[in-house]
């Protein structure tokens, strides 16, 4: 009698396991779909720089209701994605946040769930790898990976306080409790 609670509870927790991941599968690929989307109209509506003193303030570009930042190019892992100008959980399944920076004369912060469509990949990046930031304007700024590092996830501060021009991070696919995150300095910009 045991073996057979076993067995159905075992195959209780394979099919579970089973549907978690088409679910993550198809959250990945709507995701990636709406990312396309938004890459599309960011690139079709940059506005014209304007002729005065240059504002450090990040602009933003309200598409379909939602304001972004710009896109964040990753050529080591052929990423190309929008950047909302806020996070929230239920932003966050459709594209990657801003989670602080407010102008270009602070630290940038980008946290993404690990789909495969956002930033799933990320610990494929190594050092000296090039990641660029367009912002809605058409202003890009490159950076350089410096460092590569797992973060309690409840550690705000380390994230928080870092020298480094950009962070991103995402949840640790083999430790969910840690934050899998990239560290990268800037190393030209076109402003």
């Amino acid at each position: 009698m045991k073996s057979k609670i076993f067995k159905a509870l075992g195959l209780s927790l394979i099919i579970f396991g089973i549907c978690l991941t088409f679910y993550n599968i198809i959250m990945s690929n709507k995701a990636d779909k709406a990312g396309k989307e938004v890459v599309k109209k960011l690139a079709t509506a940059k506005e014209d720089l304007p002729n005065d003193e240059i504002d450090l303030n990040i602009p933003i570009k309200n598409i379909n209701g939602i304001d972004f930042i710009g896109e964040l190019e990753i050529p080591a892992i052929g990423k190309k994605l929008p950047i909302t100008a806020a996070w929230s959980y239920d932003l966050m399944k459709s594209f990657p946040n801003k989670y602080m920076g407010k102008s270009y004369d602070q630290p940038l912060i980008i946290m993404a769930h690990n789909y495969k469509s956002h930033f799933g990949d990320l610990p494929k990046l190594k050092e000296n790898d090039k990641i660029i930031f367009v912002d809605v304007l058409g202003r890009k700024i490159s950076y350089q990976v410096v460092a590569r590092e797992i973060i309690d996830g409840y550690d705000v501060k380390d994230m928080l306080n870092s020298a480094y021009d950009l962070s991103l991070f995402t949840c640790n696919i083999w430790d969910r409790s840690t934050r899998f995150t990239i560290r990268a300095n800037r190393i030209e910009n076109e402003f």
